[in-house]
């Protein structure tokens, strides 16, 4: 083949272009750590990864992608490599050309930022296009032939990565989406829907990659043929994985994958190749199966674009607490759950708590990523077995996106209606500190999945049959050094869809009324958070250790004056104090007993519900 024929001509001919296959399959497989930085072996390792390319070409492909997959800013930076993205990006073109040649198209590689867009993550779209125009200009000096723009799992970020494309350089632009086994992407769109905007960008290929194996992304390939103007890419994966020895192994098989090769042409793909698990065994058997093959014409159909089914909102369930927040004054107790499986000394607590006035009990998730019992089971066991009202404390730290809308449908199908939404504290402060926090969102992520959940749908715009109905509570902080920028943040989460705020402990009513006249345009249920005092030392080890509190001096000198074994009764009467004045100001008190001190904490409800 003339190489010398500019790649969008060949688009344009009848001809099937063979493209590579897996790098990181193959890299894993020769000794590459899995969790190391793939794209550091263009410096570090180069003889590697310039085999690998060579026994693709060697095997039947006219299209090498750069090892930059995982080569943009934020993945770097996660590497503490961010200071080398230029040249990471600029030695894989290096290590591509000389090892194939003119004979040979080169693809800059370019993947998916890693993090999450504005509004269910923190990206902005002008951050994530400068992102991507960072790897592309290396790639532009590096002299790609074209870009493949790979494993996108959302159109919004597929359009951001294609108009810097259109910005940066002047080649042909490959679009390749990852789509579910339900024929849309993991953010909800359609094929059809991706057809349209990428068309509309000056996109010029249109394609899947990853995620599924053949069978799967045949239908969405004749989707695609179907309304599409520009030629068709497909580069599945081998099949779906089975982790063994800590590594993924795939089984799909070369033959396999030839056969599959011709229907992909047949339904109108221009261009086939592979992903996760494919080999050059699998690209050979590719190439030989297609090489008499040729595309035929087609007239893609003007389908229309389906609005996405909305599930009404179920009716709010019955929820005690929300009643008394919205038309009272609420009372809820802090319960930990047990270290172990016993959780009948805290049935009982909770029991007292009920039969003392409270009105809800606040269940932690691993506070401070110290290990308990499920708070989920164990919110189960007190509403079933106690008959109180709870509000689940849900953190990000210890699942994926999959996992929480999983633990959050299970928290609902088993009574739990009220959620207070965390970010969570990082597991290097715990008693697991090489454990891994997740984090794929924060709070306010958090917020939008339950707001997705709400109604009727998972974040990925799949229908969940019955709607949830989640009351969706905020951390609020009083005492924060940057006031305009908490408000400004307690703001963006209401907008989200945010139903009340839980403060973090307040001592003096000071406070407590600037924050309540700065926030005065938030109007949601704000519920005062009190930590009684237990004795001098925990008043300063509160103020001076704990992130969020901060305990006036004259306070902390109180407890000073009363120190010895009752000091915690002065930590009562000052508690008293304050809610004696804050009761008029807010909807509700959240009750942190000191110590796991629940005697305390009976003793406080059983004076509020006197005043």
């Amino acid at each position: 083949m003339n190489v010398r024929k500019p790649f969008r001509e060949l688009l344009k001919t009848d001809k099937i272009i063979v493209c590579d296959g897996a790098m990181g399959t193959l890299l894993y497989a020769r000794g590459v750590p899995v969790g190391h930085n793939l794209s550091d072996l263009n410096i570090s390792n180069p003889r590697l990864v310039q085999r690998i390319h060579q026994e693709y070409v060697l095997a039947g492909a006219s299209v090498v992608e750069t090892n930059t997959f995982d080569a943009n800013y934020f993945k770097l930076t996660a590497h503490g490599a961010e200071d080398k993205l230029y040249e990471t990006n600029l030695k894989a073109c290096k290590i591509a050309r000389e090892t194939v040649g003119n004979d040979i198209y080169v693809a800059g590689s370019v993947g998916p930022l890693g993090k999450m867009l504005e509004p269910v993550g923190k990206v902005s779209e002008t951050e994530a296009k400068k992102v991507f125009s960072m790897q592309m200009s290396a790639l532009k000096d590096g002299g790609i032939d074209m870009l493949i723009l790979e494993t996108i799992l959302d159109l919004k970020e597929m359009k951001i990565a294609l108009t810097a494309a259109k910005e940066i350089i002047d080649v042909p632009v490959i679009c390749q989406f990852t789509f579910t086994e339900g024929g849309v992407t993991p953010a909800g769109d359609s094929p059809e829907a991706c057809v349209e905007e990428i068309e509309k960008l000056g996109g010029d290929a249109i394609g899947a990659n990853c995620g599924v194996g053949p069978e799967s992304t045949l239908i969405v390939i004749k989707r695609l043929a179907n309304v599409s103007n520009i030629p068709i890419s497909v580069q599945p994966n081998a099949g779906f994985p089975m982790y063994e020895s800590g590594r993924m192994v795939y089984f799909a098989t070369p033959a396999y994958f030839a056969e599959q090769a011709k229907r992909f042409v047949k339904l109108g793909a221009k261009m086939v190749g592979g992903c996760c698990g494919t080999t050059p065994e699998h690209i050979k058997a590719m190439a030989e199966a297609v090489e008499s093959l040729r595309i035929k014409s087609r007239i893609p159909k003007k389908v229309p674009i389906m609005s996405v089914h909305r599930i009404p909102r179920a009716p709010p369930r019955a929820s005690y607490f929300v009643k008394k927040l919205k038309e009272d004054f609420a009372i809820t107790v802090e319960v930990e759950p047990p270290k172990d499986v016993d959780y009948h000394k805290v049935l009982k607590e909770v029991h007292l708590l009920k039969e003392c006035g409270a009105d809800a009990v606040n269940i932690t998730d691993n506070p401070l990523a110290r290990l308990r019992m499920s708070s989920i089971a164990l919110a189960h066991l007190i509403k079933e077995k106690i008959g109180i009202d709870v509000v689940l404390h849900f953190t990000c730290r210890d699942k994926n996106l999959l996992g929480l809308q999983s633990e959050l449908l299970g928290a609902y199908a088993l009574g739990v209606e009220n959620v207070l939404a965390l970010t969570g504290d990082p597991t290097t402060i715990g008693d697991y500190p090489h454990a891994t926090s997740v984090f794929d969102v924060d709070s306010e992520g958090l917020i939008k999945i339950i707001k997705k959940l709400n109604s009727g749908q998972d974040l990925a715009g799949h229908n969940i049959g019955m709607s949830t109905c989640f009351f969706t509570g905020i951390a609020g902080n009083p005492s924060s050094k940057d006031p305009d920028k908490d408000t400004e943040r307690l703001s963006t989460k209401v907008k989200i869809g945010a139903d009340f705020i839980i403060t973090q402990p307040v001592y003096d009513i000071d406070t407590l009324k600037r924050y309540v006249k700065r926030i005065e345009k938030i109007k949601i249920p704000i519920v005062v958070g009190v930590l009684p005092l237990a004795s001098h030392r925990h008043a300063e080890f509160l103020h001076n250790e704990v992130p969020g509190i901060s305990i006036p001096e004259e306070i902390r000198e109180r407890m000073r004056q009363r120190e010895g074994e009752d000091s915690w009764k002065e930590g009562v009467l000052i508690a008293k104090e304050f809610l004696k004045d804050a009761k008029h100001l807010v909807n509700g008190v959240y009750i942190t007993p000191p110590h796991r001190s629940y005697k305390i904490a009976i003793e406080i409800v059983k004076f509020i519900r006197s005043i």
